[in-house]
């Protein structure tokens, strides 16, 4: 049974490409895409949502166009409009509705008000995997940036900041955004920069 898939980027759930095949498990395979799909996987993984299983190719195909222009084509790494998927070069017909689509003036065809409908409820409910909100966590952890206290010495992440001075992040911000001491309340003459290792 034809199927319609999406792969995410696991840190924050965004979608980077709209996908059919004729069996579940071509969602999971995660070779012989396109470069532009490999680089991406390489940078943050791909999880995997199956979409919709739908009784005939057709469907899936329409089902994958509606996706691609909701989605817009310029934030995917899909090299086509969707339909029966990229067999050779792009026809001249192809190229021109895709920088149309880039440009945001291609409409694409007048699609039933019940395809439509089927659509939105395909795509109702959809949580990102508690999994992708903890890599996001542990990723941006892992980013965050490195910060002195000048007169202390004391080096941490901003939330190690927070607990060893008691001080608002924001105070801390604000403070090495303008490089000046700070003068008001109990964290009177603190001064924090970014640290360079």
């Amino acid at each position: 049974m034809p199927v319609v898939y999406l792969h995410r980027k696991p840190v924050d759930g965004s979608i980077f490409y709209v996908g059919i095949g004729n069996k579940e498990r071509r969602a999971y395979h995660f070779r012989g895409r396109n470069a532009h799909w490999t680089n991406t996987y390489k940078k943050y993984g791909a999880d995997v949502e199956i979409v919709a299983n739908v009784a005939t190719r057709e469907l899936a195909n329409e089902l994958e166009e509606f996706l691609i222009e909701e989605i817009g084509i310029q934030n995917l790494c899909n090299k086509t409009l969707g339909g029966d998927g990229f067999k050779g070069e792009h026809s001249e017909e192809s190229r021109v509705k895709m920088s149309k689509s880039q440009m945001g003036i291609w409409k694409g065809k007048k699609r039933s008000e019940h395809f439509c409908q089927r659509a939105k409820e395909a795509k109702k409910g959809y949580r990102p995997h508690p999994s992708s909100w903890e890599n996001a966590a542990k990723l941006k952890k892992e980013k965050a940036i490195l910060i002195k206290e000048l007169t202390t010495g004391f080096i941490g992440k901003i939330w190690e900041i927070e607990q060893h001075f008691s001080i608002d992040r924001r105070a801390v911000y604000a403070n090495y955004k303008h490089n000046n001491p700070i003068t008001k309340y109990t964290w009177e003459g603190l001064n924090f920069v970014k640290h360079l290792d």
